[in-house]
């Protein structure tokens, strides 16, 4: 249970609306990692499609799922620098071997 320090109704009333800030920025920064997580868990589900697409040898559906996953990266999975290091590397496997 939530305990008002002693205090005068102003001081109270001030320390809930502080403690009703405090939450509210908890809370949206537990949204943004959220979303974060979400976004990453989406691109490696991308990612192991085109794997399994490939492995299968299903070539071309492998190639226009690695080219549909390109056109749809976000800023958000452009910084998760795996997704990126994957790609660059399938691209350079394609052009190289």
């Amino acid at each position: 249970m939530f305990h008002l320090p002693q205090c005068p109704l102003g001081g109270r009333i001030t320390h809930l609306e502080q403690a009703t800030q405090e939450l509210r920025i908890q809370l949206a920064e537990a949204r943004r990692k959220a979303d974060g997580l979400v976004r990453i868990n989406r691109a490696h589900q991308q990612k192991h499609q085109c794997e399994s697409l490939y492995a299968q040898g299903r070539i071309q559906d492998a190639a226009e799922c690695l080219l549909e996953f390109t056109n749809t990266v976000n800023e958000d999975v452009r910084a998760n620098s795996f997704i990126i290091d994957w790609l660059a590397g399938e691209f350079r496997c394609r052009a190289l071997g």
